[in-house]
C-alpha cells in the first residue's frame, strides 16, 4: 500500500518550488526583458536570451529562478557552470537551468520509486531514488564533458599543425582562423564550432583579446587555453607564433600516446584480474579432482571393511 503521506510531501515541496521561482520571475521579468533587449540589438545575444522567446522564453526563465534557489552557493554554481563548459553548455542562466532539471529528475525519480517499489516503506524509497536521480543527472553530464574533452584533445593537435601551415604561408593570425573556420577546411567535430563563434565575434567588432578569451572559455580545457595565450601574446607583441603551436601539438600528441599508454596498462591489469578470478578456480578444481577422486575412494574402502 503506498504512503498517501510520502505523495503529498513530495508533490507540496514540488509546488512550493514551482510557486516561489514563478514570483520570482514576475519580479524580474520587467529586467530580463530589458537585457534581452538591448544583448539582442548589439548582436552579441547570448542563445538563453536570442533563442528563448514567448513560452520558451517563460520557461527558461521559471527553470532559472528555481535553479537560483536549489544551488547551494557560489561555489557549487561554480563547479556545476565548469562541468557544463567542458559539457559545450555555455550561456547565461545554463547552471541554474540544469539544477532546476536535475531537480526534475529527482522529483520524478523518486515519485516512480514510491510507486513502484515502496509499499510499506514509500518515503524511504521515495528519497533513494530522488538521490540516485540527481546522481545520475550529475553523472551523465561529467560523462558528456569528459566525451567532450577527450574529443577536442584529438582534434586540437590537427588544428594547431593546420594553423601553423597557414601562418607559414604568409596569412595574418585573423585570416588562418577565419580560413580554418571555413566549411571543410579543418577535419574536425567539436573544435569547428568555436572557431566559427570566434569568426563571428570578430565580425561584429569584439576585440581580439576578447574574442580570444571566449575562445578559450568555449574550449575549456588547460591545453586550449594555452593555445589562446600563445595567440594573444603574439598579436600583443608580434612575437613569431609558429614554434609555441608546433611545441603544444607535440606535447598534445605526447600526452595523448602517454594516456594510451596508462590505458593499455590499466586494461592488461584488468584482463589479469578477470581471468584469474575466471580461470583460477576452474583450473584448481581441475587439478586437484583426481586427487580428491583418490581420497573420496579411499575413505568409501576403508568404511566398507
Amino acid at each position: 500500500m503506498i504512503d498517501p503521506l510520502a505523495l503529498i510531501l513530495i508533490f507540496a515541496g514540488a509546488a512550493l518550488l514551482c510557486g516561489t521561482g514563478i514570483a520570482r520571475l514576475q519580479a524580474e521579468r520587467g529586467l530580463r526583458d530589458r537585457l534581452s533587449g538591448a544583448v539582442q540589438r548589439t548582436g552579441l545575444a547570448a542563445p538563453s536570451l536570442a533563442a528563448a522567446s514567448g513560452a520558451r522564453f517563460w520557461l527558461f526563465g521559471l527553470s532559472v529562478a528555481i535553479g537560483r534557489r536549489v544551488l547551494g552557493g557560489a561555489r557549487a554554481r561554480d563547479v556545476l557552470s565548469g562541468d557544463l563548459r567542458r559539457a559545450g553548455v555555455q550561456f547565461a542562466g545554463a547552471a541554474e537551468a540544469f539544477a532546476a532539471f536535475r531537480l526534475l529528475v529527482a522529483i520524478v525519480a523518486g515519485t516512480l520509486a514510491a510507486l513502484f517499489l515502496g509499499g510499506e516503506n514509500a518515503i524511504a524509497a521515495a528519497l533513494v531514488g530522488a538521490l540516485a536521480g540527481a546522481f545520475a543527472a550529475t553523472r551523465g553530464l561529467r560523462g558528456l564533458a569528459a566525451r567532450r574533452e577527450q574529443a577536442i584533445r584529438r582534434e586540437l593537435p590537427v588544428t594547431l599543425d593546420l594553423l601553423g601551415l597557414a601562418l607559414e604561408g604568409g596569412a595574418g593570425i585573423e585570416q588562418a582562423l577565419r580560413f580554418l573556420a571555413q566549411p571543410g577546411r579543418l577535419p574536425s567535430k567539436v573544435v569547428i564550432g568555436p572557431l566559427r563563434m570566434l569568426v563571428a565575434d570578430l565580425d561584429h567588432g569584439v576585440p581580439h583579446d576578447l574574442a580570444l578569451e571566449r575562445l578559450g572559455e568555449r574550449l575549456a580545457i588547460e591545453p586550449a587555453l594555452l593555445f589562446v595565450e600563445v595567440l594573444r601574446q603574439s598579436l600583443r607583441h608580434g612575437t613569431d607564433v609558429v614554434p609555441a603551436l608546433k611545441t603544444l601539438a607535440e606535447d598534445l600528441i605526447e600526452r595523448r600516446i602517454q594516456d594510451a599508454r596508462a590505458s593499455i596498462g590499466r586494461i592488461a591489469t584488468t584482463m589479469t584480474v578477470i581471468m584469474v578470478t575466471c580461470f583460477l578456480p576452474a583450473l584448481i578444481i581441475l587439478i586437484a579432482a583426481p586427487a580428491v577422486g583418490d581420497v573420496t575412494a579411499m575413505l568409501r574402502s576403508a568404511a566398507g571393511r
